[in-house]
């Protein structure tokens, strides 16, 4: 999705909106105001009675995008690079370019033993919904909102609740088991890979 900002941006967009006869297009026109200006409105207008059609027009953006779409990968490949050397927050941020909880699990965990605390507080989600790779365990999802909170992030310290919530709907042998584990826990990074591995197999 295109997102206009700049005001020939939304002149065009008002055109492209005008120009289409769905009724979420028609929406999607009246919502641009206040953000384009009465002027602006009439330069769109005024464009719109003179529209034709511009093929080159498209072709031009099309190259843009081609060349956006190809600074894109470059980046994600060398996040993946860095991710790969074991940096933490690459590591987070590959995981979180994936967007498929199977293929970033592993960069979520890896990132979360090294102490990563956002990575820490996924994990934990991992292992409270049982998603991607990760069977549903409530004891080592408390564990992971624990040191999710414990790392102290501004954005981790979100994980509290979400352990509160979760140590309601836990019996107080699972909070003691999961209370020792958080005392006893030491980086596994190899436990990691090992669950991951169960998708490639």
């Amino acid at each position: 999705m295109i997102i206009y900002d700049e005001p020939e941006d939304l002149v065009r967009a008002y055109l492209w909106y005008s120009l289409s006869e769905t009724t979420n297009s028609q929406r999607r026109r009246d919502e641009l105001p206040p953000k384009i200006t009465a002027e602006h409105i009439i330069e769109a207008e005024r464009l719109v009675v003179e529209w034709q059609p511009n093929p080159t027009e498209c072709e031009a953006i099309f190259r843009q995008l081609e060349k956006y779409a190809q600074s894109v990968g470059a980046r994600h490949e060398q996040l993946e690079a860095l991710a790969r050397l074991g940096n933490a927050a690459a590591l987070y941020r590959h995981a979180y370019s994936l967007n498929d909880f199977s293929q970033s699990w592993k960069w979520y965990c890896l990132a979360a033993n090294q102490g990563h605390g956002i990575a820490s507080y996924a994990v934990g989600n991992f292992y409270r919904s049982g998603l991607g790779p990760v069977k549903q365990d409530r004891i080592k999802a408390y564990v992971w909102y624990t040191l999710a909170g414990d790392a102290g992030t501004a954005r981790s310290v979100g994980a509290a609740p979400s352990k509160d919530k979760l140590a309601s709907e836990m019996t107080p042998s699972q909070i003691a088991e999961a209370e020792r584990l958080v005392a006893e826990w030491e980086p596994n990074p190899a436990e990691c890979e090992a669950i991951a591995a169960q998708i490639e197999n």
